[in-house]
């Protein structure tokens, strides 16, 4: 999620019109631009549980759960996040399976979901139905992009795919804290690494749309 966070955060950025000014501002500016994009996020979430009327697309949110709940995945809440007002996110768990899910509307991304397995030495992957964003990947938390493509299928590409190892627990008494825990950690490696030129440009290329 942090990557769709800071994504939107440099679109905004870069409020020009034309694509190809955007560019050459990314290339010439790139360190400011990152960094005020990354001024802008919170170190830190906390997650307020929410109703069902936190969703402006109900439709869309309730579509991608109901194609979770065959796969053995059970509900575990829909949260507001205290720090980024408009965002909403429902989490869901698959024990056996050992994967979370987490669905998100965000005001300027729309809806977009990613399954996520946790691993005992601390790593994860990640598989998420939203466009790649262009940013570079945490070392050990990759993640893998299958735009517009359902839940049956890149659950199915996850559990092909993931990396074997030892898997974390995955409980819905826990997701919330451990979904706090995976923000904060995230966020933090990347405000300590900052951005390169190419990373920015390769954002300001991208159509305006962000997931």
């Amino acid at each position: 999620m942090t990557k769709i966070l800071i994504l939107a955060g440099i679109l905004v950025a870069l409020k020009v019109l034309q694509p190809v000014l955007r560019v050459l501002i990314a290339a010439v500016a790139a360190k400011p631009v990152g960094r005020r994009a990354l001024e802008k996020q919170p170190d830190t979430i906390h997650l307020t549980p929410a109703d069902q009327s936190a969703w402006k697309d109900r439709a869309a949110v309730g579509a991608i759960a109901g194609g979770f709940r065959p796969l053995g995945f059970e509900d575990a809440g829909t949260y507001a996040i205290d720090e980024l007002r408009g965002v909403t996110v429902r989490l869901l768990v698959n024990s056996a399976e050992s994967s979370y899910a987490s669905i998100y509307e965000h005001p300027k991304a729309g809806v977009w979901f990613d399954i996520v397995t946790r691993y005992a030495d601390g790593t994860s992957a990640t598989f998420s139905s939203a466009r790649p964003t262009g940013l570079g990947q945490r070392p050990g938390h990759s993640i893998t992009n299958f735009p517009n493509q359902s839940a049956v299928q890149v659950f199915e590409q996850a559990r092909a795919t993931r990396p074997q190892g030892v898997f974390a627990g995955h409980a819905a008494d826990r997701v919330a804290r451990d979904f706090e825990t995976a923000f904060a950690e995230s966020m933090a490696w990347r405000k300590g690494n900052g951005f390169s030129t190419l990373e920015v440009v390769n954002v300001a290329m991208r159509p305006r749309k962000a997931a």
